[in-house]
Parts: C-alpha cells; structure tokens; sequence
C-alpha cells in the first residue's frame, strides 16, 4: 500500500505489480491487498521457509504464504516422500493452504495475472481438482495466464531463463496495457 501511495495512486488501480521470486510474492500480495490493474509474477516464492516459522504461526499480515506445517516438516526430516505424498493429498481437500490459493484469489479480486514459472517451481501447483478447476475458470475470464519455463528450481536467474521469460513478460504487459 505505501508503495502504491508513493507512486501516486493509494489503490494501485492503474499500477502493475511485477517481481522476480520474492518480489513476485510481494507482487502477488499487492494483488491481494489492493486492486491494481495487473500482476505478473515470475517464480513467486509461496513455499518454503520464512524465518518466523521457525518460531511458530506466521505472521498473519502474510496472506500468501502457506508453509507446510510443522509435524510434516518434522516427519520430512527422516521421511520426505511420506510427508510431500501426505501434503499432496492434504491440498487435494485443503486447498487454504494450497500457493494456487493465493494466485486464484487476485483472480477472484478480477485483477488480471501472469503466473511465469520454471519447471521446477511448477510442481507447487501439481494438479488438484480445485486448481485445475479455478484455473479454467480464471482463463476464460481472462485473469490468469500460467506459462512454465523450461528448467528447474530457479532457472529464471539463469541468461538463458531470462531469455526465455522476459519476453512473456514484455508481450503480456504491453498486449493488455499498453495503449
């Protein structure tokens, strides 16, 4: 919100939030708080750790992140197939914590978004009934594009992700906001 009102426009209803990992998850919190008229996101990062987990619940004025919780991070110490499959199942039911969760309420927000993702980082939105669903739905209404760069976890940082990003970037942006 401070950057929106220094830029100008407190509502970010004429601004579009772009970021590269973590400031393509502030990008997607911009989304989520304001209404801007657009979001593009390229390799968000929704899971993982953030250092207050690491001393219980997550700070709430997060409304992205959704970490896996502590007794499967626990289990996954010693067990990390049987915790990923047992999270996996949990998301197929428990969408709330689901990343997708965060992508699709922009969506429901009617703020327009491009989801640019590597292959690895891809695999936070394995398909579920609820994403595959939602996901149709926002790509009919023209709020979501999902485009997946070859590689794996954090490839966008390499020249040749760059290279391969930067343009769905540029054409999304300038295909639906340039005059």
């Amino acid at each position: 919100g401070a950057l929106a009102a220094a830029l100008g426009d407190p509502d970010g209803g004429s601004l579009v939030f772009i970021g590269l990992s973590s400031g393509a998850y502030h990008a997607i919190e911009a989304g989520l708080r304001l209404h801007p008229a657009g979001v593009c996101a390229v390799n968000p990062g929704l899971v993982g750790r953030v250092p207050e987990t690491d001393h219980g619940a997550v700070d709430p004025r997060r409304l992205a992140f959704r970490p896996m919780p502590r007794r499967l991070r626990t289990l996954a110490v010693r067990h990390e197939r049987v915790a990923r499959w047992i999270w996996w199942a949990t998301l197929q039911v428990w969408v709330t914590r689901s990343p997708s969760h965060a992508v699709t309420g922009v969506g429901r927000r009617g703020v327009p978004m491009l989801l640019v993702l590597c292959e690895g980082d891809a695999r936070q939105f394995e398909p579920s009934l609820y994403w595959s669903r939602v996901r149709r739905k926002l790509r009919r209404r023209r709020l979501l594009d999902v485009e997946i760069v070859p590689g794996s976890d954090h490839s966008l940082y390499t020249p040749d992700g760059k290279k391969h990003a930067y343009p769905l970037v540029v054409d999304w942006v300038t295909e639906r906001f340039a005059p």
